[in-house]
């Protein structure tokens, strides 16, 4: 753990773990409530890019778009 750049917590009962890891760690955590609707997936994409410094993959920017 010590050497993640942040972790992904979803769910309300996961969101304290993340929040124990950043204390203990100083590793970012972002919550997401669920992962059940459309924006919150959109989040967790624009989140997952942006960490990663890559585009969200054609293949998911054109389902999203239909």
């Amino acid at each position: 753990m010590g050497r993640s750049q942040f972790t992904l917590s979803i769910g309300f009962g996961a969101k304290e773990a993340g929040e124990i890891l950043y204390e203990k760690f100083d590793i970012p955590n972002y919550n997401f409530a669920s992962l059940l609707n459309i924006e919150e997936v959109d989040e967790l994409f624009k989140l997952l890019s942006t960490k990663s410094g890559k585009e969200i993959p054609r293949k998911f920017v054109k389902q999203r778009k239909q």
